[in-house]
């Protein structure tokens, strides 16, 4: 949570995340609660995938958090 302070200040329309190479790293559903309550959609997929869909999403604000290892 304290890693996506600077997403929520900024409120994008979209975050993508990342969980890693062999999506390793939990993504914990009260998180992605909380983004919706605060109108950002959650995009959660393997990293490699992520940045794939990050590269073709068209919102005017996006975001990605994309965790490399795992």
């Amino acid at each position: 949570m304290n890693d996506l302070n600077e997403v929520f200040r900024e409120k994008p329309d979209v975050l993508v995340i990342g969980k890693g190479y062999y999506s390793g790293m939990d993504v914990p559903d009260d998180l992605v609660q909380e983004l919706a309550v605060e109108g950002i959609r959650v995009v959660v997929k393997d990293t490699a995938e992520a940045v794939g869909v990050f590269n073709i999403l068209n919102y005017p604000k996006k975001a990605a958090a994309f965790h490399l290892t795992c």
